[in-house]
């Protein structure tokens, strides 16, 4: 393992953490910073990632304030930029090198308290495929797979459709829930999990953004331009490029405060969807208790921008 990879375990808001290396995970066991009787999900985020970008904050503060579960942060930091460059290829190395290091990690916690019916893995792009490999690792070696794995638009280049890193698989835990909102460019489009929920398609599909992420939109947002315009840093332009890509963290973030307004249905595929008019079948909640629905492809509508769920009116095109 290593130990420059840490575990950022925000307890109740994000100014009460500890951080620890991942030979030292068990600590937050031993310290009380892991409630073994409730979940705890595991969080990464993506490529150029960090605590205070893609909403990670806003994904902590969000499960801290309407659960009582427990959170680590995947803090990979470093590595999702590697020498502090944009280094897309190094990044997804190093998400496979991390993914199996947390899979580890995980074990030995397995053995020292943490339930594993209580565990979580959810990742964004990048961090999505980590959580991948974490729970493939699980696996192999506890014997038994993880309930869940949460895959917010798991990344696509070097993932689909050439697999020159190994992309997450409906077997890497009993129930893998993907997100697809940016299939066309950075996440992937295949049906990876036991469960994938598309936004917006065929809208998507003729567009080539989700609803609120065109560069007109965006650019004439006044907020956006307040926030991020800087003339000497490419900051200002992640917004634009990732924004359809970030819609599944929103997505994930708003069903966690308010629990079921964006609302699946199952279908064999977007062009079916259309043609049945969104005749209700299997309607689930985009969310974690997808245990009881069944295996297959959901489809859904939003609002442009947040609120983003529409509830029942959602399920049809």
């Amino acid at each position: 393992m290593i130990d420059h990879c840490t575990a950022t375990f925000c307890y109740r808001s994000l100014n009460n953490s500890i951080e620890v290396s991942w030979t030292n995970g068990t600590q937050l066991i031993d310290d009380g910073y892991i409630n073994v009787e409730s979940k705890t999900v595991f969080y990464a985020f993506g490529f150029l990632g960090a605590e205070d970008v893609q909403d990670t904050d806003k994904f902590i503060e969000a499960t801290l304030s309407n659960t009582n579960w427990s959170i680590v942060l995947v803090n990979w930091e470093e590595e999702a930029s590697p020498g502090g460059l944009p280094d897309y290829f190094g990044a997804a190395r190093n998400s496979q090198t991390i993914g199996t290091e947390l899979g580890q990690a995980i074990s030995t916690m397995l053995e020292n308290g943490l339930l594993l019916n209580n565990t979580i893995l959810v990742g964004f792009s990048l961090g999505a495929q980590m959580c991948g490999r974490a729970g493939e690792t699980i696996k192999n070696i506890t014997g038994q797979p993880l309930p869940l794995i949460v895959a917010l638009d798991a990344a696509k280049p070097l993932f689909e459709p050439f697999e020159i890193f190994r992309c997450i698989k409906s077997t890497d835990a009993t129930r893998v829930v993907l997100v697809h909102t940016d299939k066309s460019t950075f996440g992937v489009s295949g049906s990876y999990g036991t469960h994938d929920f598309f936004a917006n398609d065929p809208y998507y599909t003729e567009r080539g953004h989700q609803p609120g992420c065109s560069l007109v939109n965006t650019l004439l947002n006044p907020i956006f331009l307040l926030q991020n315009f800087d003339f000497f840093r490419i900051s200002m332009f992640k917004p634009i490029v990732f924004c359809s890509h970030l819609r599944a963290v929103q997505f994930w973030i708003e069903n966690i405060i308010n629990n079921c307004t964006i609302i699946g249905n199952l279908a064999s595929s977007a062009e079916a969807w259309v043609l049945s008019d969104g005749t209700p079948n299997n309607l689930t909640c985009l969310g974690y208790n997808v245990s009881q629905s069944a295996n297959g492809n959901y489809y859904f509508r939003t609002n442009a921008e947040s609120p983003y769920g529409i509830g029942i009116n959602g399920t049809r095109p």
